[in-house]
């Protein structure tokens, strides 16, 4: 754990400008990727993460099964991890 990241999970810590830059630049790095996804992997993961669907709630939307749409997220995250490299695992 770095120096930044132990002043971020502190309770009313206030980040300083510099910290709120990278994570603004780490948020848009993270977008960009996640856009460049196929639209296959792209809409189960964005549903699952950011809309907060279960996996039997997304298989409907998207006409398939749940565990389709588990196989889909885990691709997403596989091919997240290969092209942000060490982003992720700072976050």
């Amino acid at each position: 754990m770095t120096r930044e990241d132990f002043s971020e999970s502190v309770p009313g810590h206030n980040p300083t400008p510099s910290e709120s830059l990278q994570g603004a630049e780490r948020v848009e790095t993270i977008r960009n990727a996640v856009a460049q996804l196929p639209e296959d992997l792209r809409t189960p993961l964005i549903l699952s993460e950011y809309e907060e669907l279960s996996h039997a709630e997304i298989g409907e939307i998207l006409k398939c099964t749940a565990k389709a749409v588990e196989t889909r997220i885990y691709r997403a995250r596989q091919q997240l991890r290969t092209s942000l490299g060490g982003l992720l695992e700072s976050v």
